[in-house]
């Protein structure tokens, strides 16, 4: 991020925070490139919360990694995100704002590390297939089946670790794919052969 201050071009396509907080100055380097991002990792910045709607139409982003202290996810954060295809909400998370996912049709996986289920509101999803998978810590199930809204997706449970903890980012002829479990895929999510 301290790169985007002496003039690295606003046509990134891969964003990563190594550490520290995630600036205001550094959200509006992430706004200048919202129309070329595929691939956000901000998992490593110490942010509780982000600003409201600060993702809000990035048409490319296809792979959101939230901050791993997150507790809130504010209203309309990535709503409109097309492309994005997977969703990792931290075991932080308590709430997610409304709209915060809304529009976001392509995605087709969402696992939430948080034990118990964070408050949602009924636009939080709006447009996601609920036949999706969603999955949660072993033992959470029941919790998920019972909360509201969270309960019209399909629950699985996973004992397995999060799934950016045994994956690789990897760029291969100007393109970013994604290294997971031996198999390589695309930042949408599709297995290249």
């Amino acid at each position: 991020m301290l790169e985007a201050r002496y003039g690295v071009p606003h046509k990134a396509r891969y964003i990563e925070v190594t550490n520290g907080e995630l600036t205001k100055q550094a959200m509006k380097y992430i706004a200048k490139n919202s129309g070329t991002v595929e691939v956000l990792d901000l998992s490593a910045a110490t942010n509780t919360t982000l600003p409201l709607g600060a993702l809000l139409n990035s048409y490319r982003l296809s792979t959101l990694y939230l901050p791993e202290q997150i507790e809130v996810i504010p209203e309309m954060l990535a709503e409109g995100c097309h492309s994005l295809a997977e969703i990792l909400i931290p075991a932080n998370v308590t709430e997610i704002g409304n709209y915060a996912f809304a529009g976001c049709t392509n995605v087709w996986r969402m696992t939430v590390e948080a034990v118990l289920p964070p408050k949602v509101y009924d636009k939080t999803f709006d447009g996601i297939d609920r036949s999706i998978s969603l999955i949660v810590p072993a033992g959470s199930e029941e919790l998920y089946r019972q909360a509201e809204y969270w309960k019209e997706f399909f629950i699985e449970n996973t004992n397995n670790q999060s799934p950016k903890s045994n994956c690789q980012k990897i760029l291969h002829e100007d393109h970013i794919l994604i290294l997971r479990e031996g198999k390589v895929y695309t930042t949408m999510g599709q297995l290249v052969k």
